[in-house]
């Protein structure tokens, strides 16, 4: 049965989907389980190897999870085998059990890249059986220094041929020597039950639905702003995604969301609303302070976050250096359930320091003895995250900055 509109107001929407990421209260998670229990929720959290102060997926969960270790990313993905790499949105970091359900995007991307890229699939079979008969092994190995096109420009064969085995699903990744994948069988990785399960939908438009559920499931709130946000769901266009999301507000899954002074549509799932709204006038916030990823699952929807917290985020990592507003990997930094500012972290792996190369308070945001408390330890903290001795800033951030975060130490905490 379709649910009633729900107009909130820009305060209403700023809780509901802090509590819904865990962000209401930053690092109130606690433990390794975390992990999984967080990524099961959402479905998955986006990888992007850039490394300058932290990896996305590692970013993502730092800000949820209390004294949260690197290493528990890594364990859970090629140790105890829970969690998967893969495509999903983008790719990915999903739970092993979720494997049969991406069954679609794994041939869609297979199908794309190797229909698109002549040359590489006549060596699919020898870089098969050589990881067969050797066990784990990295492009390294190979000593075939051919070119062929690929994905993102020239690459040598051996890269193309094991990440278009990687996209089909007959490897999988064994572990990473920093950002260069190891792969091995998928068969010896992940147990028969999990990799043997047939495809679970049995239409196109359950295919279709599921992954609506999922992909609005990922962010919370979500709207038509952008079609790479629903970039991954094979064989639906944006025509297709309005039409399910109708049916899928007919039968009562999910409602259309009215917030305050915005003009675009929204849609959350209609029994995390009900579930939030029905203890709402208990809701406060914690007060940490928080560096939140460029790619974390509440930025997903930029125009949702302007709508709701007045905060204009871009990422400008490919933006040319002279047409950045801000700086190359900047932040967004929260507290008390608002964004107000962001920042620009380095980490200087020779001398082991955090390096704040840039800080920006939002506008009407005062610097007063509160929040830099709360910054100073947000600081020492993600030290400690990084495992940095300590923060240090450059000149050019001017003396009231410099002074607020003078001395912050990982061991301060």
């Amino acid at each position: 049965m379709p649910q009633p509109d729900t107009e909130l107001s820009r305060k209403e929407a700023a809780a509901f989907l802090l509590n819904y990421h865990h962000l209401d209260h930053p690092k109130s998670l606690q433990g390794k389980e975390s992990v999984l229990s967080y990524i099961r929720k959402v479905g998955c959290i986006q990888f992007d190897p850039l490394n300058v102060c932290g990896r996305n997926p590692d970013l993502v969960l730092q800000s949820r999870i209390r004294d949260y270790s690197q290493n528990w990313l890594n364990e859970s993905l090629y140790e105890d085998r829970t969690l998967i790499d893969g495509w999903d949105k983008m790719m990915a970091i999903s739970s092993a059990g979720d494997w049969p359900l991406l069954g679609r995007r794994r041939k869609e991307m297979y199908s794309s890249y190797l229909g698109r890229y002549k040359g590489v699939e006549e060596h699919l079979s020898y870089y098969l059986e050589e990881i067969s008969k050797h066990g784990p092994l990295s492009s390294l190995y190979f000593k075939n220094d051919k070119k062929v096109n690929w994905a993102w420009g020239s690459s040598r064969v051996a890269k193309a041929a094991l990440e278009g085995l990687f996209f089909e699903g007959k490897l999988s990744i064994h572990h990473r020597e920093h950002s260069r994948r190891v792969y091995d069988l998928t068969e010896r990785l992940l147990p028969e039950s999990i990799r043997n399960m047939p495809d679970p939908f049995n239409s196109e438009d359950e295919y279709h639905k599921a992954h609506i559920i999922r992909r609005i499931s990922s962010a919370g709130i979500v709207g038509f702003t952008s079609r790479d946000f629903w970039y991954g769901i094979s064989g639906c266009s944006m025509k297709c995604i309005r039409q399910k999301i109708k049916l899928l507000q007919d039968e009562g899954l999910i409602r259309r969301v009215v917030i305050e002074n915005s003009s675009r549509e929204w849609y959350a799932p209609s029994r995390n609303m009900d579930d939030f709204f029905s203890s709402y006038d208990n809701h406060g916030y914690g007060d940490k302070a928080v560096i939140l990823a460029a790619l974390d699952n509440i930025m997903w929807n930029r125009e949702l976050i302007e709508d709701i917290f007045d905060f204009k985020y871009r990422w400008e990592v490919y933006t040319p250096a002279i047409k950045r507003e801000y700086g190359y990997y900047v932040l967004p930094i929260l507290y008390k359930g608002r964004l107000i500012g962001r920042c620009e972290p380095y980490l200087e792996r020779k001398t082991n320091r955090l390096l704040l190369k840039g800080f920006w308070l939002q506008e009407g945001i005062e610097l007063d003895d509160d929040i830099i408390g709360a910054l100073r330890l947000m600081f020492a903290e993600f030290c400690r995250f990084l495992g940095a001795d300590k923060m240090v800033t450059i000149p050019a951030l001017g003396r009231t900055y410099r002074t607020a975060f003078k001395g912050i130490t990982s061991s301060a905490i």
